[in-house]
């Protein structure tokens, strides 16, 4: 049961991630491409998800789609390592 709970989750996540795109690419604080990957990884939580509740037998599937969630990773590393570089006006 807590397996299925954490898939249902993981379907806000996706959606949590279309938000966050879109915010990225809009603020100029961050390269497009990163905000581009996070909708692309929202997209894989989507497609994971619905995989595991309609057609769980194709578990092969839903790991290589589980790779698009790379712009998670992208997006946390751009803070620590680049940070956001705003000018005191």
């Amino acid at each position: 049961m807590n397996a299925q709970g954490i898939v249902l989750v993981s379907i806000f996540w996706g959606l949590w991630l279309f938000s966050l795109g879109k915010l990225a690419i809009d603020s100029g604080f961050f390269p497009k491409l990163v905000g581009w990957l996070l909708y692309i990884g929202g997209i894989g939580y989507l497609i994971s998800s619905l995989i595991y509740l309609i057609a769980p037998e194709l578990e092969d599937i839903r790991a290589i789609v589980e790779i698009f969630t790379i712009g998670e990773v992208l997006f946390i590393l751009w803070f620590l390592i680049k940070g956001i570089n705003i000018k005191n006006t």
